[in-house]
C-alpha cells in the first residue's frame, strides 16, 4: 500500500494524502482506537472546547478528547497515533514543493485532537486557530456508517474523498464542516473516527 500525495494551490492551498499509514501501522492505530471506544466515558470527556456560534452554543455533536502523548516527547512511544502521525511530518515529503503555501512550512504540532462520530452526529461550519490543520480520517471496513462527509464550506466545488486512511492538510482559517454521520445505534466501535493535528509555527 503506497502513499500518494496530491498537491491543490486553488481555489486555496490544500494537501491530500491518500494510503496515510501503512498496513501494519494502520492495525496498531486501529487497536488504539478501539481502546479508548472500549473506554469512552475515561477518554472521550469532551472537555475541549469546541468552536462556538454567535451565542456561545457549540457547534458540534461528538465525542472528543486530545492525546497529550503528542506534545510530550516522553510518552510518544506509547501511542501509535501520535508516534505515526509524527513520522509522517518529519519527513519532509509531508509539505510537497509543489505547494506554495506549505512548501516552506516546518511547524510544530500544538494539539492532537481524536474525535470519534457515531449515529447523529456532526460539526458545523468552524475554522480553526492554527496556521494549518492535518485531519485523517480513519474507520473499520466494512464501511457501516453514511454520511461524515469532510467538506469545505465557503468551496463547494472542492470535493474532498474522505476514505479510511486518507488526510488533508490545509490552512486553519478555512471553514470547514463535518456532515451528519447515519448508523445503526449499537455502532460497536463501527463509527467514524478522525485524528486532528494543529500545526503552528515553532515557538522562539
Amino acid at each position: 500500500m503506497r502513499k500518494t500525495t496530491e498537491v491543490y494551490n486553488s481555489p486555496f492551498p490544500y494537501v491530500y494524502f491518500e494510503n496515510m499509514y501503512s498496513n501494519d501501522r494502520l492495525a496498531e492505530i486501529c487497536d488504539e482506537l478501539d481502546f479508548y471506544s472500549r473506554n469512552r466515558q475515561r477518554y472521550f470527556t469532551n472537555k475541549t472546547r469546541p468552536a462556538t456560534d454567535d451565542e456561545g452554543i457549540s457547534l458540534k455533536e461528538n465525542k472528543a478528547f486530545f492525546l497529550h502523548h503528542l506534545i510530550n516527547p516522553q510518552a510518544q512511544d506509547s501511542s501509535a497515533c501520535a508516534k505515526y502521525t509524527l513520522d509522517h511530518l518529519a519527513n519532509p515529503k509531508a509539505f510537497p514543493v509543489e505547494s506554495k503555501y506549505f512548501n516552506r512550512f516546518r511547524p510544530e504540532c500544538s494539539g492532537f485532537l481524536i474525535s470519534y462520530y457515531t449515529n447523529g452526529d456532526y460539526y458545523h461550519a468552524h475554522s480553526d486557530d492554527s496556521v494549518a490543520s492535518l485531519v485523517i480520517w480513519i474507520y473499520k471496513e466494512p464501511k457501516k456508517f453514511e454520511g461524515g462527509e469532510f467538506i469545505f464550506t465557503d468551496y463547494p466545488e472542492v470535493k474532498i474523498p474522505t476514505n479510511n486512511n486518507c488526510a488533508v492538510m490545509f490552512p486553519g482559517r478555512i471553514r470547514h464542516q463535518v456532515n451528519e454521520v447515519k448508523m445503526e445505534e449499537n455502532d460497536n466501535g463501527f463509527g467514524r473516527y478522525s485524528l486532528t493535528v494543529f500545526l503552528d509555527n515553532p515557538r522562539r
